[in-house]
């Protein structure tokens, strides 16, 4: 995967956290046209740094909801402007 490949991606991830709102990883992977274990990548990734947070919904089955972060919001919004 090329960097502009990858960032797209992290776009998609972002955009559709703020659009949809906070969703299990399976959720993200079916409206992103992407696999479990390749979002499970990027959602540790972005978590780590502050884009998205992970909670675990204490209902069954247990699971992973991930959301964007106010960090994540701003990247959004800063992007937006530049457009």
């Amino acid at each position: 995967m090329r960097v502009g490949e990858e960032w797209d991606f992290i776009l998609l991830l972002l955009r559709t956290l703020d659009r949809e709102g906070p969703m299990n990883q399976t959720r993200l992977a079916e409206l992103t046209g992407s696999n479990k274990n390749k979002i499970a990548r990027y959602v540790e990734a972005l978590a780590s740094r502050g884009l998205i947070e992970k909670t675990i919904d204490p209902g069954p089955p247990r699971q992973a909801i991930v959301s964007l972060s106010e960090r994540g919001r701003c990247v959004i919004s800063c992007l937006e402007e530049e457009v």
